[in-house]
């Protein structure tokens, strides 16, 4: 079979043999059989083909012959590109690929307009064209919205590293200032055990060998021996009642009892120990009787943490103020000292474990950090509050209040 050269002669029947050779040829080449029965079938469906498009084959054969050199264009300028190692999809170098445009552009006018809906070539179902165009479309903005949802996800991944990574630095920062304050802790309930021993140690040595010759000397010293084993003893068990709330295993006792009959003997008990020190307890109330639900020894410890701050920290004006009032429904006890007061930033924490006010750590005044946290367990477990106003360096007023029983 001649292989046909490629130029248009004029007679369409002709031309068509000559394409269909060519094609033929392709085939061929591709390995693809063509056997007589199939150019048989070819040859009947080209003798039924009306006269009247033998205008429009003439055209389709143009139109073959042009996009086959095109095609060929195509070819020659992919196969320089790899060889040159310049093949780029995002290649912009629009003078050197003008020739191709143009020759595919001339390629495309010479396509019936009847033909040039499919000059792309057919469908693969051999549906209309316009359905392929409709599938590109939906294919087009299917493939847009997987690109927004991908976007998007990356920017939901991004915000989740960046919150976890937020959330980790403030978990990272809040356990490294858990870890300082129970190591301050420590520290302290090692300096409120170490230093009195070691004055109670020297004491009993200066009375076991009676070198203390003075009876009233003598008798001095073993007041301050009683009252320093009664504040470590009230210290364990503070530490002791405060491991039981962290636990929940803290059970009160819940009686009826007089309020102000308890404050007044905590008061008197308190004031004895402060006025060997130069300090003066006042006590004013105007309330004879008024009974609460409480449990007696955990009420009294409560009052006893906040008396016992309020001298630890006035160190100048040596004098602490405690007044009792009574509200509709409720019992309120007042405890102020004019001392050096809280700042507002520390009173927004002074009552969480291991917190202590940072003017009273400045001033190395000792402490455990554990009373007001104590102190405001116990308040909440009787169903009433503790309550704080403090304006630095002019004092502080601890209010305890508790609701009156019915």
């Amino acid at each position: 079979m001649a292989e046909p050269s490629g130029n248009i002669s004029g007679d369409p029947t002709r031309d068509l043999a000559g394409i269909v050779a060519r094609f033929a040829g392709v085939l061929h080449s591709a390995g693809v059989p063509v056997g007589p029965d199939r150019a048989a079938r070819f040859a009947r469906a080209v003798t039924v083909v009306s006269p009247r498009s033998v205008p429009e084959l003439r055209s389709l054969a143009h139109a073959t012959l042009a996009f086959h050199h095109a095609h060929d264009a195509v070819l020659d300028r992919v196969f320089d590109a790899v060889f040159a190692g310049f093949l780029d999809p995002a290649d912009s170098r629009g003078d050197q690929n003008a020739p191709l445009t143009e020759a595919l552009a001339r390629a495309s006018t010479q396509i019936p307009p009847r033909y040039r809906s499919v000059s792309a070539g057919p469908s693969p179902s051999g549906s209309d064209p316009s359905t392929d165009d409709s599938g590109s479309k939906s294919e087009k903005a299917r493939d847009e919205g997987q690109g927004r949802l991908l976007r998007w996800g990356l920017v939901l991944v991004v915000l989740l590293v960046i919150t976890g990574s937020g959330a980790v630095l403030r978990a990272i920062h809040r356990e490294l200032a858990v870890a300082r304050l129970q190591s301050d802790f420590v520290a302290a309930v090692s300096h409120e055990f170490r230093s009195p021993l070691t004055t109670l140690h020297h004491l009993t040595d200066l009375l076991h060998d009676d070198r203390v010759r003075s009876e009233e000397r003598r008798k001095r010293y073993y007041q301050v021996l009683a009252s320093e084993i009664a504040r470590r003893h009230r210290l364990v068990e503070d530490l002791l009642d405060f491991g039981r709330m962290e636990a929940g295993k803290r059970r009160y006792r819940l009686e009826e009892l007089d309020a102000v009959a308890l404050v007044d003997a905590a008061v008197a008990d308190f004031r004895q120990e402060a006025e060997s020190i130069g300090f003066q307890v006042d006590l004013r109330t105007d309330v004879s009787r008024a009974l609460v639900a409480a449990d007696a020894e955990a009420l009294r410890r409560a009052l006893w943490n906040l008396l016992d701050n309020a001298m630890k920290y006035s160190p100048e004006r040596r004098a602490v103020w405690v007044t009792i009032t009574q509200e509709p429904g409720r019992l309120a006890v007042h405890v102020r000292d004019e001392g050096m007061g809280i700042s507002p930033a520390d009173q927004r924490r002074i009552f969480r474990k291991f917190e202590r006010g940072s003017a009273a750590r400045a001033a190395s005044i000792r402490g455990t950090g554990l009373g007001l946290a104590m102190v405001q367990g116990i308040m909440r477990a009787h169903g009433g509050g503790v309550l704080l106003d403090s304006k630095p360096p002019c004092g502080s007023t601890f209010t305890l209040w508790l609701p009156l029983a019915a």
